[in-house]
């Protein structure tokens, strides 16, 4: 196929997380058992036979592919991976999501400038910087509607975010950043909210199957301390985020829906050339520094995520009972215990990672 897979989904060695590779590996596993496919553990890879019985490979990648990266492999449309392919890699990243400031002195090939605009309030106030100058100048602008959330764009599980309060603060936050890598990856600086809960909204489609999903995302603490994700409550759908929208939601839950689906469109028609099987959304639900109810997209995921397993069992449900509609799953990733799985839970870790330490990732019908 020329090229070599390996460079989208490294084999985990010490300084990786061994828990992600052992996580995509089940994955793979059980998505094989949904398309009568084969799994091949080298690269996360799926062989699955079309109506004459020819093979094909189906993909899982570790990330979001660029549409170079897909070429090689072969990918042509969202029907060959379980992830999603982008033209330039800001736009897997948190920085897609806002506009840079005004007269930015960095611009990142393939910038859509009017996309702040049609995002709206979609998202929360916020900039995208890929200088350390245009991030001063746009924390400073910020500051003056409250404090400020800084996000590194690559960094998953809340890793490596500060808020600060002033501009000395923020002028200390950014002095400890690496310039280098803010022009290669982007920096987000938004609105900071507190008492927030986070939804998980998508949709994924495992050739002609489709579920659609809203989520309550669960936070822990890992073995250095520091707050990361643990797990997602998952309601499943049969069909896709029209189909969830058209359910009997709260407002604010309806809200959050909608926000994500509006995200979903406004990315996709901004950016020629993209296509995804698996579209997840970050939406927090909070309150910011006045006490006033805010609602915004955080993130997009067009990879393997969290939630994945909850949406593989999910596929799993429907397909042993077509007369099902409606199922909830959830995930959970527990720190400090790596034999944590309830009886009847499906484990896709329990161990000791290099990394993380020791934990458990598992997930279970709840009904």
């Amino acid at each position: 196929m020329g090229a070599d897979f390996s460079e989208a989904n490294p084999a985990p060695d010490q300084h990786d997380n061994q828990h992600d590779w052992a996580s995509r590996h089940e994955v793979a596993r059980r998505l094989a058992g949904l398309c009568r496919g084969v799994s091949c553990q080298e690269h996360d890879r799926i062989t699955c036979f079309d109506g004459e019985g020819q093979p094909r490979p189906y993909f899982i990648p570790s990330d979001t592919l660029l549409t170079t990266q897909a070429g090689e492999l072969g990918i042509a449309c969202e029907g060959d991976l379980y992830g999603g392919v982008v033209p330039f890699r800001f736009i897997a990243t948190k920085a897609v999501g806002h506009p840079l400031v005004r007269g930015a002195r960095a611009v990142p090939e393939g910038w859509n400038e009017g996309l702040g605009k049609a995002l709206g309030e979609t998202v929360l106030p916020g900039f995208s910087t890929f200088d350390l100058a245009d991030a001063l100048a746009a924390g400073t602008a910020l500051l003056e509607s409250g404090p400020v959330r800084i996000k590194p764009v690559e960094a998953t599980a809340g890793r490596g975010q500060v808020v600060v309060r002033s501009p000395d603060e923020l002028e200390a936050a950014l002095s400890r950043l690496n310039p280098g890598q803010v022009r290669r990856e982007g920096l987000v600086l938004e609105q900071n909210l507190v008492d927030v809960k986070t939804f998980s909204i998508g949709s994924s489609k495992i050739f002609d199957r489709s579920i659609a999903y809203w989520g309550t995302q669960a936070i822990t603490v890992d073995r250095r301390g520091q707050t990361v994700y643990g797990g997602t409550r998952l309601h499943a759908v049969r069909g896709g985020l029209a189909e969830l929208a058209a359910r009997d939601f709260s407002h604010e839950l309806a809200e959050a829906i909608e926000k994500a689906r509006h995200y979903d469109r406004t990315i996709f028609e901004g950016f020629s050339g993209m296509f995804a099987s698996r579209r997840n959304y970050d939406v927090a639900s909070g309150r910011d520094h006045l006490g006033r109810s805010r609602i915004g997209v955080l993130e997009q995921s067009w990879r393997v995520g969290g939630a994945t397993p909850a949406e593989i069992t999910a596929f799993e449900r429907f397909a042993a009972d077509p007369q099902c509609d409606d199922v909830i799953c959830a995930t959970v990733e527990v720190h400090g215990d790596c034999d944590a799985a309830p009886p009847g839970a499906i484990v896709y870790y329990a161990g000791v990672d290099p990394v993380a330490g020791p934990m458990t990732k598992y997930v279970m019908v709840i009904e």
